[in-house]
Parts: C-alpha cells; structure tokens; sequence
C-alpha cells in the first residue's frame, strides 16, 4: 500500500492570520472526489511542495515444514509418508471460505470441510516402542504465527447438561477410543513462531491395540488457513506380517512397446 499525502500551504503561509488555506491555482477536491484548480485555472506542480509519503505491506502468516526425523526411518521415506510438499503446497494457496470462518464451532465439521492430507506412520507390533516423528515448522513470512492441532473432540464452548447427547456412530466410537487411550499424541499441540523462527512439534504413535487406527485432526494457522491432518497407524498382532509401503504411488521408468527383454525396476 502507497499513500501520498501534499501539504497545499505555501511557505510561510499560517491558517488563521489572514493567509488563505489554499494558495491560488491549488487543486481542491470536492466530496465527490473530482479535483478542481484555482482562480488562475492552471494545475501547480506539486512536486514542489512538501509531501509525506506512506508504505505498508499487507501479508497472511505462514508456516511451512522445513524438516522431518525419526528414528530407523529416512528422511525421504518420511517426507512421502507425512505428505510433506502436498501440504506445504496447501498452506501457500490463498485463504477460502473455510478458512475465514469464525462462528463454526464444531472442530469435526471443520475438519470435513478442509483439504485433508495422510500422515502414516510405520506399522509395528503390539508393545513395542512408539513411533516418534519431529515435524520442524518454519515461519517463512515477516510476521509472527500462532499454530494450533485440535483433535475431533476439542471445543472451544461448554455444553449445557440439557442439551441431548446425539447417538455416536462406530467411527466415532473408534475415534472416542483413540483419544482416550493417547493412541496419537502432539506436543506442544499449540505455540507461537515470531518472523523467520521456527519450532519443532514431537508426533507419537503408540502401539497399544492390534488394528488400524485413523484420527484426523485440524491443523490452524490463525487467520490463515486450515488444514486436516489425517494421522494413520497400525498395530499388528504378534503373529502377524506386514508388508509397509511409503507411499501408495510410484512411477516406474517408461519402457518401449514389444520391448522383448525389459530392464528389471525395483521399489524399497
């Protein structure tokens, strides 16, 4: 934003004291905006007379995942595995509808009407050690952000003891379970990044009940955009195998028509 503002006294003019406001063939404007030019009928040039000149920057807060770490994972197989460009592609789009809404108080609506993007962490047997996963989030912008994950539960209002409780289907049984057993956990799920700083947000699994386990939660850049992560796990028996795949897609190297001895493509 640029506002250029033109002082109309001449030099030593002073209101009040018999001086005119206006020196003569100074451009007036009227309230309908049209500029008018004084008695002489010929435009000033204003630049000969003293200006003040106003800049401002208007801009959204914006955070991106800079980084990601975890144990006997690399950090390739975790950038596919936590979906880490789609969602930093998601947080740089402009603001939508969605992301300006403000009298929504149900997190679950939230989180079903925003983009979702899957953060799948690795399979592991009952018992074993949690799944530990460090997301780095950086504030590439030039104000300060707030950041906040909310699980399908949380709100912001208290309900009165009159209200109904409404029947909980299965899903949102097995949601009500995972919450209640911490099966998920992020710390801090809140916090603040000032202008080219950044914080690292500790991602848990644990492999508490044999079963896959789906829990979405909002990720909120305040006054900025809204995102639903949808955290997947899964816990095996101790009888049983899995076959762990980084992502559902890959491409393999194009290969030529009635090629009779094609070259052999693996995928780890």
């Amino acid at each position: 934003y640029r506002l250029v503002a033109y002082c109309a006294h001449g030099p030593g003019a002073v209101a009040g004291r018999g001086a005119s406001p206006r020196s003569e063939g100074s451009p007036v404007s009227d309230r309908g905006g049209t500029t008018r030019t004084g008695a002489s009928g010929v435009e000033p040039d204003l630049s000969a007379l003293p200006c003040c000149e106003i800049t401002g920057a208007g801009a959204y807060p914006c955070l991106c995942i800079s980084d990601v770490r975890a144990l006997r994972v690399s950090k390739a197989h975790l950038w596919e595995q936590f979906s880490v460009n789609a969602i930093n592609a998601a947080i740089a789009e402009e603001r939508t509808d969605v992301d300006r809404k403000t009298t929504e108080f149900s997190i679950q609506r939230l989180i079903a009407d925003s983009p979702a993007f899957r953060m799948d962490f690795t399979a592991g047997p009952v018992g074993s050690y949690p799944m530990v996963v460090y997301l780095q989030l950086a504030n590439n912008g030039a104000m300060p952000a707030h950041f906040s994950f909310r699980f399908p539960h949380d709100t912001d209002l208290q309900v009165e003891q009159w209200w109904p409780d409404s029947v909980e289907t299965d899903e949102e049984k097995v949601m009500e379970m995972i919450q209640d057993h911490r099966l998920f956990t992020i710390e801090p799920a809140s916090g603040d990044v000032p202008a080219g700083g950044s914080v690292t947000v500790r991602f848990g699994y644990q492999h508490k009940f044999a079963g896959e386990h789906v829990l979405p939660v909002l990720f909120d850049v305040k006054d900025a955009k809204r995102l639903s992560l949808v955290l997947c796990g899964k816990t095996l028996r101790p009888d049983e195998r899995h076959l762990h795949f980084v992502t559902d897609r890959h491409r393999f190297q194009p290969v030529a028509i009635g090629d009779a001895d094609p070259p052999l493509q693996y995928y780890e």
